[in-house]
């Protein structure tokens, strides 16, 4: 199996070692995740945890895990992977592997079918090596979408003018009328930007859709879809711009280990912009903090999606 370190802002591909079916770790590591993580395990440890992680993962039908991640941090912040926890923060081990699992030790209503999961994680004990609890992760694509949840662009969300839209190739006349409106307007107005219907229907999120369509309008004849922006641009940037300062503050691990955040994340529906967060899992205290900031703005890439815990 190859491990990979995970670093306070992001996930940082610092291999621990590399091992053959019958090989060991080798030395190093990278942690420091929370008040009172562990130091980096040894190569003793190391192999220590090889093999109880192989255990494990044997038991719930994959005697052959695939890549993982060992994070030095605390139980608390462990457990957050699967449920809200009031946790001490006493430091452990926390592993994660990737393969075919089933839970067949689950304690299940009769007929019920066991947990399965493609992620396996265990938090240790680093002063025995033991495991203190296990679960099943369900894996989904990391990374932000580049077009709006539940549409591909077709229909803009606007009134389909008398007629219907015109739905040809835009000219290099129109184009640079969308830059020329951009520094005309100080680049307040246009806060998003998307062509649909084949790329032939210009559609803005404007802060004031009036001045838009009077500016854009002659030139984009039936081409032409403006919605008003629920927030302005500058609130868009800010957003953006302190969810990137959270990648290297110490909250970035009960945060969901933040891996990405800031700059313009896919449209919505209603072709509204939003920023994105790349986190490695979704925790409360993310959805928490997102709360507070404006609704709808943020949309959460989680790496690792939790489906129920083991044994």
């Amino acid at each position: 199996m190859r491990w990979l370190g995970l670093g306070a802002a992001a996930v940082a591909a610092v291999t621990i070692g590399v091992a053959a079916a019958a090989g060991a770790f080798g030395g190093g590591s990278q942690g420091g995740l929370g008040g009172e993580a562990p130091p980096p395990p040894g190569a003793p440890e190391l192999a220590s945890i090889r093999q109880l992680v192989l255990q494990a993962a044997a038991r719930m039908g994959d005697e052959a895990p695939t890549d993982g991640v060992l994070v030095p941090t605390t139980r608390r912040l462990a457990e957050l992977v699967d449920v809200d926890t009031a946790e001490p923060d006493t430091p452990v081990y926390f592993a994660l592997v990737h393969g075919e699992f089933t839970d067949y030790g689950a304690r299940l209503p009769k007929g019920a079918k066991p947990p399965t999961g493609t992620i396996l994680t265990l938090t240790i004990d680093p002063g025995t090596n033991q495991s203190l609890d296990t679960g099943l992760v369900g894996a989904m694509p990391h990374g932000p979408t580049t077009q709006p949840v539940g549409s591909s662009l077709d229909k803009p969300p606007c009134p389909t003018p008398r007629g219907g839209w015109l739905l040809t190739s835009r000219t290099p006349i129109q184009e640079r009328t969308i830059e020329h409106y951009s520094h005309f307007a100080h680049h307040h107005d246009l806060v998003s930007i998307a062509f649909y219907d084949q790329g032939s229907v210009l559609t803005v999120a404007s802060s004031n859709p009036a001045r838009t369509r009077a500016v854009l309008g002659p030139y984009w004849r039936l081409q032409l879809c403006v919605v008003k922006a629920r927030y302005t641009r500058a609130t868009l940037v800010g957003v953006g711009k302190r969810l990137e300062r959270l990648m290297t503050s110490r909250r970035s691990a009960e945060l969901g280990w933040i891996t990405g955040a800031g700059g313009t994340g896919p449209l919505n529906d209603n072709a509204q912009p939003t920023t994105s967060v790349e986190v490695l899992l979704e925790t409360p205290q993310l959805r928490a903090l997102l709360q507070r900031l404006p609704r709808g703005l943020v949309v959460v890439e989680a790496a690792l999606r939790p489906v129920g815990r083991a044994g």
